[in-house]
């Protein structure tokens, strides 16, 4: 974890060395990423980087941690005020502006790679954590979902958050990994198509369709 000092720096000057520090790791991977490189674009020393943590471990799990906050839409779904018309735009517009985020900044795709495909030298629990969270936050957006009538109510819950899990992180997966392949056209396309599938995944079978 980084130490007590490094909270202790202003917002600006945190999210320029993280940032700088992401888009070493997303260029150069977690192994070719140079602390010297980081600092130089950080604008600050080598001994003021030691200051702040532990080693390029503590430093690389401390950036994952910002980018999974980053990625978040800028105002997160309040699940108490979605209602049955709103709850599957609202979650469509919530995907899209991620995905917006990652166009206006590359490295966080790079990063996405590295946190799905972590290297051995870091603390996994760590790297895995923001992934439990927003599993745990998908459980709850389908509860709430069901309870509006929008999500389907013939699967355990447990079962239906772990099937939705496993699609949209297959999804995301492949997003990260064929990002640079695909034009912004290709990839809002595809981007609505995963959508749909997750939707149709989650949301209850049409009418007259056996479940």
């Amino acid at each position: 974890m980084p130490r007590p000092r490094f909270h202790r720096l202003s917002d600006n000057a945190r999210r320029s060395l993280l940032e700088a520090a992401a888009r070493e790791f997303a260029a150069r991977g977690y192994d070719g990423a140079s602390l010297s490189r980081i600092i130089e674009d950080a604008g600050i020393s080598k001994g003021a980087l030691y200051y702040y943590f532990d080693d390029k471990a503590d430093l690389f799990a401390t950036v994952t941690e910002h980018v999974w906050n980053d990625l978040l839409p800028e105002r997160p779904l309040d699940l108490g005020s979605l209602t049955a018309d709103t709850f599957w735009p609202l979650l469509g517009a919530a995907m899209a502006e991620m995905a917006q985020k990652g166009r206006e900044r590359p490295w966080l795709v790079g990063m996405g790679r590295l946190i799905y495909w972590p290297p051995s030298s870091v603390d996994a629990e760590r790297i895995a954590a923001p992934l439990q969270e927003a599993r745990a936050y998908l459980a709850r957006l389908l509860e709430r979902g069901r309870d509006l009538g929008v999500v389907r109510d013939d699967l355990p819950d447990e079962l239906l958050a772990a099937v939705v899990a496993a699609a949209a992180e297959a999804a995301d997966r492949y997003m990260v990994q064929h990002w640079e392949a695909l034009d912004e056209e290709a990839g809002r396309r595809l981007e609505r198509a995963l959508f749909a599938l997750l939707k149709r995944i989650a949301a209850p079978p049409p009418p007259g369709e056996e479940p």
